[in-house]
């Protein structure tokens, strides 16, 4: 009977660990911010790097491909630029995702992302912000912790896309000796 309860229990705890998963690209793709000015019509953006792949057997994480895709929807989105270039351009913009801090246990989960940014106009920084921003999700938005896990990752990685728009957004280049790094 005690080989029954414990099988059981390692079934179950096995299930339960199971169900990780990264954050999506949906829930990091920011839909609701509009800039009243354009940059330029184009960008490239060169391959993310500081995410990291989630394993179903431990914790939710951001991956390299999903933040670079949300980050791609929501400058489209928010008209910063109008679209993506497949290759190199005159613009182009590197991301490093420095840092995600992650509760381990807890009723309400806060994580807060640390990414680096940096706007580059013909190969010359024209631009560079480190933005950290938190995100928040409690109990009443999941009653597992991994899925509140993952929707805190969300939020967070959202409310640091915007944070970064919003800085592009209020961007004048006109204004900007194209040798001058602007960091804010």
């Amino acid at each position: 009977m005690k080989s029954l309860k414990l099988a059981l229990l390692v079934f179950l705890s096995t299930l339960l660990v199971k169900c990780a998963s990264g954050s999506t690209v949906e829930g990091m793709t920011v839909t609701d911010y509009k800039s009243k000015a354009q940059i330029s019509d184009e960008v490239f953006i060169k391959a993310v790097t500081g995410g990291r792949e989630t394993s179903p057997f431990w914790k939710s994480n951001i991956s390299n491909k999903n933040f670079e895709e949300a980050f791609k929807k929501s400058i489209v989105s928010s008209n910063v630029f109008s679209k993506i270039s497949a290759s190199d351009h005159d613009w182009t913009l590197e991301i490093n995702l420095v840092s995600v801090d992650q509760p381990v246990i807890g009723f309400s989960f806060t994580v807060k992302t640390t990414i680096d940014y940096k706007l580059y106009h013909n190969d010359k920084l024209v631009f560079s912000k480190s933005v950290t921003q938190s995100g928040i999700a409690t109990f009443s938005d999941a009653s597992l912790g991994v899925k509140r896990l993952r929707l805190a990752n969300e939020v967070s990685a959202k409310n640091n896309i915007k944070s970064l728009l919003e800085s592009l957004g209020e961007m004048i280049l006109d204004t900007v000796d194209s040798s001058t790094v602007l960091a804010k």
